[in-house]
């Protein structure tokens, strides 16, 4: 899940020297070499965060189908989907560009594939594609913003979404696999951008539950053969005694409150009469899926005549 993280950070040592001769990356082969080698490493980089984006998404839904978890994100399941619809439809826009410049970065030249070397764009820099990529830009940045007055706080200050449209100003008078590399780039951030958002309702849905995963009910008579009036207790409980599953504990039909240990403990008289006795106990709890489980018991003691 962090593999792009790596490029994110490659791409900040490459990008500083890089993008500081765009100015003059036409009059040099070479720097055309270095922007085509760039723009392989975005086409990588943007399969990978697709990937991640994909898994983030799928583990979203799976929380809407998990009982502890599945209110939550229920709530904010059409934020989620609306973060994941703009994305993909400034995506294709970008892949479509993307395809127009693949066209214009190559040229023939004695049957031989060659980088073009014009220091001009048919697209951006003839039919202004500029004007439009930014635009689509801005109105990406403001639809995400807008769907969350949480996702406003949280990102309004983020750098890669506010930086997109000036990066996009970046693509004119350059040769195409130039243009080329900073479409590729600028989806890269996008990607960023939406595995971001992803991660920010995985958190605000996430439910820390603390429980064991194995229950078990359990009661206890301290001694099974009293004198007559004598004390006898009865402990019961849940497992390990926690009380995380909410359990109510019923003990001869008298519902008991837990102590601070999560037990309950009733403390009655014995009859006076001798003889075998059942305590009932009736124990209620939650199970980790949040089913109702119920479990009756019987506790036996015998009232017995201390001359015997």
């Amino acid at each position: 899940m962090q593999r792009f993280l790596l490029f994110k950070s490659l791409f900040l040592i490459l990008l500083i020297p890089v993008l500081g001769v765009l100015s003059c990356t036409n009059k040099n082969n070479n720097d055309l070499l270095v922007f085509e080698a760039l723009n392989n490493t975005f086409i990588n980089a943007n399969k990978i965060i697709i990937e991640d984006n994909d898994e983030l998404y799928q583990e979203y839904l799976n929380k809407t189908y998990d009982v502890i978890s599945r209110e939550k994100a229920l709530l904010y399941l059409p934020t989620v989907d609306s973060v994941k619809k703009f994305s993909k439809s400034i995506t294709g826009y970008l892949d479509d560009l993307a395809k127009t410049l693949q066209s214009e970065a190559y040229i023939q030249v004695d049957h031989k594939q060659m980088l073009n070397a014009n220091s001009f764009t048919v697209l951006f820099d003839r039919q202004n594609e500029s004007a439009k990529l930014s635009e689509k830009l801005l109105k990406y940045r403001k639809q995400l913003l807008g769907l969350d007055s949480a996702l406003t706080k949280e990102f309004s200050n983020n750098e890669i979404l506010n930086s997109l449209n000036k990066d996009a100003g970046l693509i004119s008078n350059v040769s195409p696999i130039v243009a080329l590399a900073m479409i590729n780039k600028l989806k890269y951030d996008c990607g960023i951008i939406e595995n971001s958002f992803f991660k920010f309702y995985e958190y605000k849905t996430s439910v820390i539950v603390d429980y064991y995963l194995k229950t078990k009910a359990i009661a206890v008579v301290d001694n099974q053969y009293v004198k007559p009036g004598e004390e006898v207790t009865v402990t019961a409980g849940i497992g390990e005694f926690n009380d995380a599953a909410n359990p109510d504990i019923y003990i001869n039909k008298q519902k008991i409150p837990l102590d601070q240990d999560g037990v309950a403990v009733c403390n009655f008289k014995a009859p006076v009469t001798t003889g075998k006795y059942i305590v009932p106990v009736k124990i209620t709890y939650a199970r980790p899926d949040g089913t109702k489980e119920v479990m009756e018991l019987k506790e036996e003691y015998n009232v017995i005549n201390p001359c015997n």
